[in-house]
């Protein structure tokens, strides 16, 4: 739900938004602009991994081996 000042502004935001964008206004958050929204009783995580999955099939590289790459642990 969005909230506005104005009732009206909450719902021409939505309406400009569903235009624009795949979305509903029906139940619970779960996808917002690409990122996976998950509540728990302890907090809210959220996760791009519905989005690097879809990047991974775009590319056909499912069952490619996977390389790491190192980093330094003591740089800030």
């Amino acid at each position: 739900m969005f909230r506005a000042t104005h009732g009206s502004l909450s719902h021409k935001f939505a309406n400009e938004m569903k235009s624009e964008f795949e979305m509903s206004m029906m139940g619970e958050l779960n996808f917002f602009l690409g990122i996976q929204v998950k509540k728990y009783d302890n907090g809210i995580f959220i996760s791009q991994s519905n989005y690097a999955w879809d990047i991974v099939k775009k590319f056909g590289i499912e069952g490619k081996s996977h390389a790491w790459t190192s980093m330094s642990t003591s740089i800030k």
